[in-house]
């Protein structure tokens, strides 16, 4: 793509610069003032209504290996609306979710040039603060689609057609943005027992009140278990608390690539588990992850705005990211909404959702086992 001249891209633009967050040579996050962008042949100029920060973005921040581009401008997860679309097959106005491969997403700005093949039109309905969760919500389908078989999605529709692919019992270590969405969209399909492990207070929370339950410390095993967290810990704890025959899936990028899978062989082998990976949702053909997201969200099956800790403008994303590599100043998943107010993360500014208190469903359900272990 080339740069615009002043008014030559959008009018909207003014002297046709734009501040979008850059990542130097050095890995640190800046704020540059940058042409506003030209869509090039297969391309569409997109206004940014909402872009999100992922934790694939993060790794960086803790000094680990970094899964996006290393010197050019910030994020892949956004939500647009058209501007401009040289070859007509998209009309300005439409609302489109943005699914670029993290090294192509340059996101964090006020316009981006997308290609039309990684654009999805969006209802109109949907908040651009619940939209945006639609490529998030597309990479946790892709990875439960594969974990448990495509059928596990008809599950929230014709319940009684599949009673076996839904797991009546499932733990997710990690309480991050991803293992909430994972904690949402299971008890979405029918499982009644969600167990959840986070080690950040205000994250465990948060799943809680989103109805799972803080997993049992003597590690009871259930049929499923997926690790968000990313960690040789977290995945250990998982293949422990995998009953026999059962499915364990593997979604969090580590931090120490190529990572310790940190599973026995031989206890593998004996626990006669399917220990199943799952990334690469931008591949699918016709991006089918991603449209069941939309319809998701659209139907109202999921409401991801709990997860929304703040929204920040393009001018605060360096400093919202660093806080979010580490889950501090409360942060879960933080939106950048250009325009936004100016925000100190430190003094609570920018936060939209206080912690929840966690819901008692599963204090009853925990008081009837006690009841039947009794019994």
């Amino acid at each position: 793509m080339t740069g615009a001249t002043p008014g030559e891209a959008s009018g909207e633009a003014s002297g046709g610069l734009m501040p979008a967050v850059y990542v130097e040579p050095d890995g640190a996050l800046s704020v540059r003032r940058l042409p506003v962008p030209v869509p090039g042949e297969g391309e569409v100029l997109l206004r940014t209504l909402a872009s999100a920060l992922c934790g694939s973005d993060l790794h960086r921040f803790r000094g680990s290996h970094s899964y996006g581009e290393d010197t050019d401008v910030f994020g892949h997860e956004s939500f647009g609306e058209v501007l401009a679309c040289p070859s007509g097959a998209l009309a300005p106005g439409t609302r489109v979710l943005h699914l670029p491969f993290p090294a192509e997403g340059r996101v964090c700005a006020p316009y981006q040039a997308a290609r039309e093949s990684q654009l999805l039109p969006m209802p109109s309905h949907l908040d651009p603060e619940v939209a945006v969760f639609a490529q998030q919500l597309g990479t946790v389908v892709h990875g439960l689609r594969t974990f448990l078989g495509d059928a596990v999605l008809e599950a929230g529709v014709v319940p009684a057609a599949v009673p076996a692919v839904v797991p009546a019992a499932a733990f997710v270590c990690g309480a991050g943005p991803a293992g909430l969405l994972f904690v949402q969209l299971l008890r979405a399909l029918g499982c009644a027992d969600v167990q959840v492990s986070e080690p950040v207070p205000h994250r465990l929370a948060l799943a809680l009140a989103l109805g799972a339950r803080e997993a049992p410390a003597e590690r009871a095993q259930v049929p499923f278990t997926v690790d968000a967290s990313g960690t040789p810990e977290g995945r250990r704890e998982c293949y422990e608390r995998t009953a026999r025959g059962g499915t364990m899936g593997v979604f969090g990028l580590p931090d120490d690539e190529p990572g310790d899978l940190a599973v026995s062989v031989l206890d593998l082998l004996h626990k006669d588990l399917r220990l199943v990976g799952a990334q690469g949702a931008q591949s699918e053909p016709g991006l089918t992850s991603f449209r069941h997201a939309i319809r998701l969200l659209a139907e109202g099956t999921l409401d991801p705005s709990p997860l929304v800790s703040h929204v920040v403008d393009v001018e605060d994303v360096p400093a919202a990211a660093h806080a979010a590599a580490h889950a501090a100043a409360g942060t879960v998943k933080v939106l950048v909404v250009p325009g936004s107010p100016r925000v100190d993360l430190g003094s609570g500014a920018g936060e939209r959702h206080p912690t929840p208190q966690p819901t008692d469903q599963h204090d009853e359900q925990d008081e009837q086992a006690q009841m039947e272990e009794q019994g």
